[in-house]
């Protein structure tokens, strides 16, 4: 582990009192704009698949995509009358991409370490932040491969992926992390404001004849 990473680790009870104030913040200012650009819209959450080489960004008008990651490089194809939003629930995503998003970018977002609110906070974009449920877990430590420690940390509660119940999980700027990939958070969210329908695009799970696919419409 990086020197800088545990010095982070440590840190993160601190990180977690900004993050709470920032989200709040956040949600205040932003939530009905982001609400009125999900509700009865038609969403599509793009990932980053070689099925979306093939999907045809011209079709769509006057319609919201969010930009999952690094699907954020497909930017320029999208038309100009839609709606754009860059989401992740991952830290070093934060870190990697919100630096070099164009200003004023609109993003939904969350963080799977409390370090990420720096990056947000320093930023200058339209953010939507929801602040993650906390736990303390067990860590695993190894030190130059050769001493090996386990202690109790603080940081966000991150759910497997078998979700009982949604509604649980998000109550207004307070989200319980779901694992596995950043859509799981923006489904989440967006599902309570209402849209017309969800498109996932990219999020590639299989191949027909060398053929990748997925390309899933919830009406």
């Amino acid at each position: 582990m990086k020197l800088s990473n545990l010095g982070h680790n440590l840190l993160e009870p601190i990180y977690f009192i900004f993050s709470k104030f920032y989200s709040r913040f956040t949600y205040k200012t932003q939530y009905e704009i982001v609400k009125k650009n999900i509700s009865n819209k038609n969403i599509f959450i793009i990932a980053t698949g070689p099925s979306l080489d093939e999907f045809n960004f011209k079709k769509i008008k006057n319609s919201t995509f969010i930009l999952i990651n690094a699907s954020i490089e497909i930017l320029k194809k999208i038309p100009k009358n839609n709606i754009i939003f860059w989401s992740t629930s991952d830290v070093s995503k934060i870190h990697d991409f919100v630096p070099k998003l164009p200003d004023n970018f609109r993003c939904l977002v969350t963080s799977s370490k409390y370090r990420g609110i720096i990056d947000l906070i320093r930023s200058n974009h339209e953010i939507i932040y929801f602040h993650s449920q906390s736990c303390i877990f067990l860590k695993k430590f190894n030190f130059l491969s050769f001493f090996k420690i386990t202690i109790p940390m603080f940081g966000p509660k991150i759910l497997n992926s078998s979700i009982i119940d949604p509604e649980k999980i998000l109550k207004k700027n307070i989200v319980t992390l779901p694992g596995g990939t950043s859509v799981l958070f923006v489904l989440i969210v967006i599902m309570k404001m209402s849209p017309k329908s969800i498109n996932l695009v990219g999020f590639d799970i299989g191949s027909v004849k060398k053929k990748h696919y997925f390309y899933l419409n919830y009406n």
